[in-house]
């Protein structure tokens, strides 16, 4: 989006590109509103997805209160969860030849910890659900597809008037499914990615 922006010389773009062209990070206000003037698009009337954003917990809370005026806020948040040394195997697949092992280990500690306050935030409003993201593509993809499904019927399930303190928290953690996956509370600290979206049958790009 930020790139389609530069590229085809939006007013936005070329906000964000004086920043790019001086080595600076675009600001969240910029980036902000570039994504609500693509979600005021007719494609993305019945539905959003938005891949690798927020990124941070600034982000995410200019967002939620644009998605809040907008009458849309997202449906839910999904956090493909992936254990470290798969992470860290798929990094060393891509990662240029005079990238060594330390090197990303520290990115994947970066990244830990900046998505971590988005994992809280996310938990917080009752809108996470995590998904085993470890298998293949088909897989992972299957269980994007049901992980939303099987969180909305679960609380359904649930009787609010029976519910004890315990039984209340469940309503805001994490349901991980996939293979060998169980109805537990899932660990948010490991390793793992996330992606945050509204349920959709078109996507935001």
């Amino acid at each position: 989006m930020l790139r389609a922006n530069v590229t085809e010389g939006t007013p936005l773009g070329r906000v964000a590109k004086r920043y790019m062209d001086g080595g600076e990070l675009v600001p969240d206000d910029v980036v902000i509103d570039m994504v609500s003037e693509r979600l005021a698009q007719p494609d993305c009337q019945r539905g959003f997805v938005l891949d690798g954003f927020p990124r941070s917990l600034a982000q995410a809370e200019v967002l939620d209160r644009r998605l809040g005026e907008r009458g849309t806020p997202l449906d839910v948040a999904l956090y493909l969860d992936v254990p470290e040394a798969e992470l860290f195997r798929r990094l060393a697949a891509r990662a240029r030849p005079d990238h060594d092992a330390q090197i990303l280990r520290t990115r994947l500690r970066v990244f830990t910890s900046t998505t971590r306050p988005l994992v809280d935030h996310y938990d917080d409003q009752d809108l996470l659900v995590s998904v085993d993201g470890s298998g293949d593509v088909e897989q992972v993809t299957k269980n994007i597809l049901v992980g939303p499904r099987e969180v909305r019927t679960a609380r359904v399930r649930r009787s609010p008037a029976i519910a004890d303190a315990p039984e209340r928290r469940r309503s805001r953690r994490e349901l991980q499914v996939g293979p060998g996956a169980s109805d537990q509370p899932h660990d948010k600290a490991r390793d793992g990615r996330r992606r945050a979206g509204r349920a959709t049958d078109s996507r935001a790009s």
